[in-house]
């Protein structure tokens, strides 16, 4: 049984802002939650993101439309197939076609929270739990902002090559980006991975004449072309001379299902968030593993490396390095260029007390009967 909820807003400062053809970004926004139990397991739950978390919106969310069907249903919590369950039943109240970021956000958070529950008890990781198929992962650099200019762009680079890190992803939008595209390849090799983000911000002949134009280039996939229309992504797919990926921003099960089926993307890549938490991520997953599409992650390396690298179909890590160094219980270190799942006990993520103290806003209790806050 569930006994309360704790839930903290997070900020993490960047040290140096960035862009990318949206928006400046100053700092980081996340979210934790612990869930407390009577059979002495306390699980975790993190999520944080590029955009500025409406903490209240979520945490109104949480407290008006999940916790209570949580409290109520009061749920096997070391049930899988309860926990599924559960999972199912909540996401049509949310309407799938309509969900808000908050909505998504505060189904995801506590999903992962029990997934942890559930690893601890059965005294396994959720790596393991899922089938383990890999070790390792490798894993593609995803900063390349639109912010830094071309020697950054290589100077960062080689930093990561230092790592064995062997990908790099550039963001697309820069008046100048064939020439900064050109300046990388030339200072890194033709070995160098590289790879290409739109942001969606091209219409689908736009996108096509993109991959021409940089199809000297080598250049592993080209990323969001367009907006989300499966129209647009059928005749992108059709003609781009370079591969597709996308899928970070598609909600509905039955999109996924319809651009695995008729492959109109080379690589699908999921979001922990808008796919609903690990429940969902794995959902997905096992949509692109019938019809054998490789899978990346969308940002939240360190919880998507065990689900990434359970399936046969995961591909590469997305690894943005964007938090403070030091922040969780487990050090997830990029080795040769590849991470490895964390072999503990739950999901294995877990932000450490004095990170919660030194970047958390507040923190709030929940329980069946009341909603208190206190300062950290």
């Amino acid at each position: 049984m569930i006994t309360e909820i704790k839930i903290t807003p997070l900020l993490f400062p960047l040290i140096k802002p960035f862009s990318n053809h949206i928006r400046v970004i100053t700092h980081i926004t996340g979210l934790e939650v612990r869930i407390v139990t009577t059979i002495g397991i306390i699980g975790h739950g993190f999520i944080y993101g590029l955009n500025n978390m409406p903490h209240e919106e979520i945490i109104n969310i949480l407290e008006s439309r999940i916790l209570p069907k949580l409290f109520a249903h009061d749920i096997d919590i070391e049930n899988p197939t309860q926990l599924m369950s559960w999972w199912k039943k909540i996401w049509p109240i949310l309407k799938p076609e309509q969900h808000t970021q908050s909505e998504l956000t505060a189904l995801a958070i506590i999903d992962i929270a029990i997934w942890d529950i559930l690893m601890k008890d059965k005294k396994t990781s959720l790596n393991k739990f899922l089938g383990g198929e890999k070790d390792k992962v490798p894993v593609y650099a995803t900063t390349g902002w639109l912010s830094m200019s071309s020697d950054e762009l290589i100077a960062e680079c080689k930093e990561y090559k230092k790592q064995g890190v062997n990908a790099f992803k550039i963001r697309l939008g820069h008046k100048e980006d064939i020439a900064r595209v050109r300046a990388v390849r030339n200072a890194m090799g033709d070995q160098f991975i590289l790879i290409l983000d739109a942001n969606q911000r091209y219409s689908s002949e736009e996108a096509i004449q993109i991959s021409k134009d940089f199809s000297s280039f080598n250049i592993l996939w080209l990323e969001e072309p367009t907006i989300n229309k499966l129209n647009l992504f059928d005749k992108t797919k059709e003609n781009s001379v370079i591969p597709i990926a996308l899928g970070e921003n598609i909600i509905a099960e039955n999109d996924f299902i319809e651009i695995c089926k008729n492959k109109l993307t080379d690589i699908l890549q999921i979001d922990l968030p808008r796919a609903g938490g690990i429940t969902g991520f794995i959902r997905i997953l096992e949509i692109a593993l019938e019809y054998r599409i490789p899978v990346c992650n969308h940002l939240l390396y360190e919880l998507s490396i065990s689900l990434v690298s359970a399936y046969k179909n995961g591909y590469m890590l997305e690894y943005d390095n964007l938090l403070p160094s030091g922040i969780f219980s487990h050090d997830f270190k990029v080795i040769d260029g590849c991470i490895q799942p964390p072999d503990l006990l739950g999901n294995g993520v877990e932000l450490t007390e004095s990170a919660l103290h030194q970047y958390g806003l507040s923190t709030y209790t929940v329980s069946p009967n009341s909603l208190t806050q206190r300062r950290v």
